[in-house]
């Protein structure tokens, strides 16, 4: 992956800052909606306090029974025992005790319309009119009086499907052959069972009305009535919408709230107001805007539910969380989703009896958090598009940068084997100027390396030739002399010229033997001290035309390694101090410790070491002087020393000193057994 493409990857961290962005809006919007919410709680409770006290009908024990809701009907059906022509939505209805079969009641200018539908598999009709006994099926309706007094009770079959004329019954639900002419039904079978369409005039309607049937599958069975109301109760009291309540709460509502006052079933004694309407985005608009909006709602307002509802409840009845808070005395909060958006719902008991509801909507909390949103979101997409651009051109300067310095580095060896050690971009003061400075210094120590290793050839040459000429010479006049101390003095030279030759022969295997001896030689703890002093008073004896002394030391030092390695590089520094150091100059063996390092240190008097050398003293042949004793030398010996002191673990360091040169070996001190 290039260097490119890899801040463009980090730049997708600043992705986060939208999302805390994001974040942050959505809390602030949290707070709104629990302001809201309060507030609205407040001024439900307020309201709760002021309006008159609504019916909500039955308060007695032995007045339980389920409400009906009658609906209020803009005009009246006609009975023809179907309920495609009721001006009611066909979900308002109330299920009968069978749980499957349904009455829905409506009123008009002077009737009191009810539809009962009725699932039953085998249906029985009565054979003829007046003659309604107990094996057939019917359909029963009591009227009763606000204490559950009976006024009238009625019993609805039909000979067959079509318009009929009930009869009155007693309090056993018998016929009493009595017609109830006032009254106007039709019966009509369906598939699953049959439906019945009843018109009854307002006055022989009480306050309270139960409907059941009985379902007969044979004749001569006595089936027990399915009725609307609990044995030993009253019947359920007829509930419709109260206006002077609605008008009451118009007048106090505040603008942009709905408000319902519900009775302890939830049916909908009064409603009054209306939510705010949303302004929708323009289809005709740009579709950016729709788009965005349609996402913010989404994430500011959440998977809010639909309110819930029974498929088989009335519409009049209102169902909910909150409704079911305020039932049990608590106030109750909830969020719904609308046609009109997300809306805020808060129910409150009433001190008589019943539900305050308001509703609310959330539009202008929405419109607040998509313009802190959209706000944000521009200036995090600018601020991102802002930096994206500087990355990228930071991320192009430094690929060209190390495309350049990549290129250069490739081309540093020649076709012939030169070495161009000079590289772009030494002068930047960051990683990648390091970097070029390094491989420049790199690419110098392998140029000298590499003229050193040119002229070793000359050197060779140059240092075999002479003993070559001398035994090819010596040899000659062996041959060609007839004196016998002539050819015993040829000889002679032509031996010490192949000396010469072995010696250069030895000097070049010498490198490969040491490391050789390094590998195969096991490590050891051992105490340096009395290696040095042993060398030391060697050397003394072995040079006595220098003052060569061991000083300082503790004892106690020890190192892991090997002691004879170590007499091995001490052997190499003093051969090399001897070579440089005038005749009666100080050669000087120290041993010292600090913080766990050992410093094994040998100095002599003379000339400094030359710069040129600084990088490259311990490397293998390489050497700038001339032995005392003829001998050639190839500077083999500070490579054997940099070998040891790596076998220790160690370091080996040359610096000038006042007076002449110290070389230091720095080695790791053994730890304490």
């Amino acid at each position: 992956m290039s260097l490119r493409t890899q801040l463009l990857a980090l730049l997708l961290v600043t992705l986060l800052l939208p999302w805390a962005g994001c974040q942050t809006v959505r809390e602030l919007e949290e707070a709104l909606r629990a302001g809201q919410a309060q507030t609205l709680r407040d001024t439900a409770q307020a309201l709760a306090t002021v309006i008159s006290a609504p019916d909500t009908g039955d308060v007695a024990p032995n007045a339980r029974g389920e409400s009906l809701f009658v609906h209020p009907l803009s005009r009246a059906p006609e009975t023809d025992g179907f309920d495609a022509n009721w001006p009611v939505p066909s979900e308002a209805r109330h299920r009968l005790p069978d749980g499957i079969s349904w009455l829905r009641i409506g009123r008009s200018e002077r009737h009191l319309h009810l539809f009962v539908s009725v699932v039953d598999d085998i249906v029985l009709m009565t054979p003829g009119a007046g003659q309604v006994a107990e094996p057939f099926d019917r359909v029963l309706v009591k009227s009763a009086g606000a204490g559950g007094e009976p006024l009238r009770r009625w019993l609805f079959a039909a000979e067959a499907p079509g318009q009929f004329t009930p009869v009155e019954a007693d309090a056993q639900w018998r016929s009493s052959g009595r017609p109830a002419a006032t009254l106007l039904a039709n019966w009509q079978l369906r598939r699953d069972g049959y439906q019945v369409e009843i018109r009854i005039p307002l006055p022989l309607v009480g306050e309270r009305l139960g409907v059941g049937f009985m379902d007969v599958d044979q004749q001569g069975e006595r089936a027990r009535p399915v009725l609307s109301w609990s044995p030993g109760f009253l019947p359920g009291r007829l509930i419709e919408p109260d206006a002077r309540l609605a008008a009451e709460l118009r007048g106090l509502l505040p603008p942009g709230i709905r408000a319902e006052v519900l009775d302890t079933q939830g049916w909908r004694l009064a409603t009054a107001g209306s939510i705010a309407p949303v302004t929708a985005p323009d289809p005709a608009g740009p579709l950016f805007p729709a788009l965005r909006d349609r996402w913010f709602t989404w994430w500011l307002e959440g998977a809010a539910p639909a309110r819930p509802q029974d498929p088989q409840e009335p519409v009049a009845r209102t169902t909910g969380e909150e409704v079911i808070a305020a039932l049990a005395g608590e106030p109750g909060t909830a969020r719904y989703r609308g046609a009109d958006g997300t809306r805020l719902a808060v129910a409150v008991p009433l001190a008589a009896g019943g539900i305050l509801l308001l509703e609310q909507g959330s539009a202008d909390i929405v419109t607040l958090g998509n313009r802190a949103l959209t706000r944000m979101l521009t200036l995090a997409l600018v601020f991102t598009g802002l930096l994206a651009a500087l990355l990228l051109g930071y991320a192009s300067w430094l690929s060209w940068r190390v495309r350049r310095l990549s290129r250069a580095a490739a081309e540093a060896l020649g076709p012939r084997g030169e070495v161009r050690a000079s590289l772009p971009g030494r002068s930047g003061r960051d990683e990648l100027g390091d970097l070029a400075r390094s491989f420049s210094a790199l690419l110098g120590r392998v140029a000298g390396y590499t003229s050193y290793l040119r002229g070793l050839g000359s050197r060779l040459s140059h240092e075999m030739k002479t003993p070559l000429a001398i035994v090819s010479a010596s040899l000659e006049n062996v041959r060609d002399s007839r004196d016998a101390a002539a050819i015993e003095a040829g000889l002679n030279r032509a031996r010490e010229g192949t000396l010469r030759l072995q010696h250069i022969l030895a000097a070049l295997t010498e490198a490969s033997q040491a490391e050789d001896m390094l590998r195969s030689t096991p490590r050891e703890r051992y105490r340096p001290a009395p290696v040095i002093a042993s060398c030391a008073a060697a050397y003394a004896d072995l040079h006595p035309q220098h003052v060569i002394e061991a000083r300082g030391g503790d004892a106690s030092i020890e190192l892991e390694g090997s002691p004879e390695l170590l007499a091995q590089a001490l052997d190499k520094l003093v051969d090399n101090a001897v070579d440089f150091t005038p005749e009666g100059g100080r050669i000087s063996l120290g041993l010292s410790a600090a913080d766990g390092v050992v410093e094994i240190a040998v100095s002599n008097q003379g000339p400094p070491l030359p710069a040129a050398l600084a990088d490259q003293l311990f490397d293998s042949l390489v050497s700038r002087r001339e032995r005392s004793d003829g001998r050639p030398h190839l500077g083999l010996g500070l490579y054997v020393v940099r070998l040891v002191a790596e076998f220790h673990g160690g370091q080996a360091q040359a610096d000038n000193v006042p007076g002449g040169v110290c070389v230091r070996l720095r080695l790791p001190r053994a730890a304490p057994a």
